[in-house]
C-alpha cells in the first residue's frame, strides 16, 4: 500500500500538463501499471483528460520517443475514444472535447539489464485546436523491482529411513517468489555426496513454468547405504530455470533421518536451597535430562506429578519446555516447588513425565522419577491460651499464657516467642516477648506476655500476631534460624476492669504518720 502511494505521488508531480490559456489541456487521471520487474512485460494503459477550454483533434503519443527509460513500447500505441473507437500505429485523427477521456495502450517491457528503482518514463502528446498544433510531455512513474522466483522444500517424506532399506523419496518444491520459473531443470544428488542412493534418472525436466505459489512434486526411488551410521543426512538438489529470460540457479538440501531410537532419562538432580525442609517456598528442582539415543527428540516437554506435600509454586511451575533434544545433547528443565509446613521427612520419588515428538510428528511419552530427600525441621503450633484474669476488660491489666508445641520432626533450640504490635489492637505491652528455651519434637513450652487494656477498647476477639523464632538441632549439625508465625485469640469482654483494692500497708503508715504528727502537736503545747 505504502509503495502505490509512493508511485501514485510520483506520477500526480511530474504529469504536470503544458497549461496552454484557450485551448485544450490534458491531465492524466489513472495508469494501469505501476512496477515490472527486468525482463517483464505488461499493458501500459494511460487514461488521459482534456480539462481545457477547447476540443482537440489530431491527438499524437509518443512513449519514451528518446529512450531515456528502462521501460520500452512494443509494437504500435493504441488510442480509444468513447465515441469512435480506432487504433493507429502513432496517432488518431479525431476530436476530444472539454472533459472527455481517451485511453492510450501500450504493451511495454522493462529491459533486463534494468536497475531496481524508480524511473520517470516520457509520454509526448501532440494535438491540433482550430488549426493550431500544440505538445506536451508527460512522465509516467514505473518502479522496477525484481520478481525472482524462489524455490524452495516445503515438504519431504518418508522423513526416516533405516541403513539398507529402499524407499520412495517424495520432495515437494514451492514457488515462494514472485516470478514464474521456466524451463526449470532439477537434478539430485549430480556429485554423489549422500548416502541416500537414487534407484534410476537423476535429472527431471518440468514440462510447464511453475508459477508464483504453485508446488511441484518430485518422486525418486532411493536407497540407503548399509553401514550408515544413524544421524540427519542432506541430499543436495541442484535447480536452474529462466525468469523473464534470466538465468537462475540454486541448489536445495533434502533432510533425511537414517533413522535411530529416542532415549530420554534423568542424568542428575539439584535443588536451591541444597537442602529441602518442611515449609520451604519456592524451592529450584533443576533436572538435567539427557538424550541417550542416536535419534532427536522434538518438541520435548516435562512435568512433575507432584502430590501430597508438594505443591506448584505458581501457575506452571511444575512443567518445563525444552524443545529440541538432539543425540547425546543435555539440558535442564527446572521447576519450582512448595513444601507443605507438616510435611513428614524423608526421601521422596516424585514421578516425572517426559513427553517428545519424534521426526514424523507422532508423540511419544516415557516416565521418570526424580528423589527429593526433605530434611527435618521445628514446627509449632499454639497449644492453649490462658488470661489472668480470666476475663479481660477496657482499662485492665493482663498476663497472657501462650503454650506452644514443637510439632515437628526435630529438637528445636533457643525457642523464644514474640507478639507483634499492631496499630489496630488496643494493647500496651510490658512484656512483649518470652525466653521458652529448648523444646523436642512433642514436647510443650510456655511465654509469659504482659499487658494493659486500652480504656476505649471495644468489646470483641483480637487475634494476637505471634512470632516463633529457634534454631536447629545443633547436634545434627542444623544451625539454620527458623521463624514460623502463630495466631493467639483474646476477647475483650465488656464493661470497665474493677478498680486495684488499696494494699494494707499504705493505709497502716498512714496511721502511723497522723499518730506520730499528733503526739508532737501535744508536746508543743504543754
Amino acid at each position: 500500500m505504502a509503495k502505490a502511494l509512493f508511485i501514485g505521488l510520483l506520477i500526480t508531480a511530474l504529469l504536470t500538463p503544458l497549461a496552454v490559456a484557450g485551448t485544450a489541456e490534458f491531465y492524466v487521471t489513472k495508469t494501469s501499471l505501476t512496477e515490472l520487474a527486468p525482463g517483464e512485460t505488461g499493458v501500459l494503459n494511460i487514461t488521459l483528460k482534456n480539462l481545457g477550454t477547447e476540443f482537440a483533434s489530431r491527438i499524437s503519443a509518443s512513449l519514451d520517443p528518446g529512450d531515456t527509460s528502462p521501460v520500452d513500447p512494443i509494437g504500435p500505441v493504441a488510442i480509444q475514444i468513447p465515441a469512435a473507437s480506432e487504433a493507429l500505429p502513432t496517432s488518431f485523427f479525431g476530436a476530444v472535447t472539454q472533459g472527455e477521456e481517451i485511453v492510450i495502450s501500450y504493451r511495454v517491457a522493462a529491459k533486463t539489464t534494468a536497475s531496481e528503482g524508480v524511473y520517470s518514463v516520457p509520454l509526448t502528446l501532440t494535438w491540433d485546436v482550430s488549426g493550431t498544433t500544440y505538445s506536451a510531455t508527460l512522465y509516467i512513474g514505473m518502479q522496477i523491482r525484481k520478481k525472482d522466483a524462489r524455490l524452495t522444500i516445503s515438504e519431504v517424506s518418508p522423513g526416516a529411513i533405516a541403513p539398507g532399506e529402499s524407499a520412495e523419496l517424495k520432495v515437494r518444491l514451492k514457488n515462494t517468489g514472485e516470478g514464474s520459473a521456466e524451463r526449470l531443470t532439477i537434478e539430485i544428488d549430480p556429485s554423489d555426496t549422500s548416502p541416500l542412493d537414487p534407484i534410476g534418472p537423476t535429472k527431471v525436466e518440468v514440462d510447464h513454468p511453475v508459477a508464483p505459489g504453485e508446488e511441484i512434486t518430485l518422486t525418486y526411488p532411493v536407497k540407503v547405504r548399509s553401514g550408515t551410521v544413524e544421524d540427519v543426512y542432506y541430499t543436495p538438489l541442484s535447480l536452474s530455470w529462466e525468469t523473464f529470460n534470466i538465468s537462475k540457479s540454486a541448489t536445495l538440501q533434502i533432510g533425511t533421518l537414517v533413522k535411530g531410537e529416542v532415549k530420554l532419562g534423568v542424568a542428575s538432580v539439584s535443588t536451591d536451597p541444597s537442602e529441602i525442609r518442611s515449609g520451604d517456598d519456592n524451592v529450584k528442582v533443576s533436572v538435567s535430562l539427557e538424550n541417550s539415543g542416536e535419534a532427536t527428540a522434538h518438541n520435548v516437554r516435562a512435568g512433575l506429578a507432584l502430590g501430597d506435600g508438594f505443591a506448584p509454586s505458581y501457575s506452571q511451575s511444575d512443567s518445563a519446555y525444552l524443545g529440541k533434544l538432539s543425540s547425546s545433547e543435555s539440558q535442564s528443565a527446572t521447576f519450582y516447588v512448595d513444601v507443605a509446613e507438616d510435611l513428614a521427612p524423608g526421601k521422596y520419588s516424585i514421578p516425572l513425565e517426559l513427553v517428545y515428538d519424534d521426526d514424523d510428528g507422532r508423540e511419544h511419552s516415557v516416565e521418570k522419577s526424580v528423589d527429593l530427600l526433605v530434611e527435618p525441621k521445628p514446627y509449632f503450633r499454639v497449644s492453649s491460651v490462658r488470661l489472668e484474669p480470666d476475663e479481660l476488660r477496657p482499662g485492665g491489666h493482663a498476663l497472657l499464657y501462650v503454650e506452644v508445641e514443637n510439632t515437628g520432626h526435630e529438637k528445636a533450640e533457643s525457642v523464644d516467642l514474640r507478639v507483634v504490635r499492631e496499630s489496630g489492637q488496643p494493647f500496651d505491652y510490658d512484656r512483649r516477648s518470652d525466653f521458652i528455651g529448648t523444646l523436642k519434637p512433642g514436647e510443650k513450652g510456655t511465654a509469659l506476655l504482659e499487658f494493659d487494656v486500652d480504656g476505649d477498647a471495644a468489646p470483641k476477639e483480637h487475634l494476637l500476631k505471634l512470632m516463633v523464632r529457634s534454631t536447629g538441632d545443633s547436634e545434627l549439625g542444623d544451625d539454620n534460624v527458623y521463624t514460623q508465625e502463630l495466631k493467639a485469640p483474646v476477647v475483650v469482654a465488656e464493661g470497665q476492669a474493677e478498680a486495684e483494692q488499696a494494699s494494707p500497708l499504705p493505709l497502716a503508715l498512714a496511721a502511723v504518720a497522723g499518730l506520730a504528727i499528733g503526739f508532737i502537736a501535744g508536746r508543743k503545747q504543754a
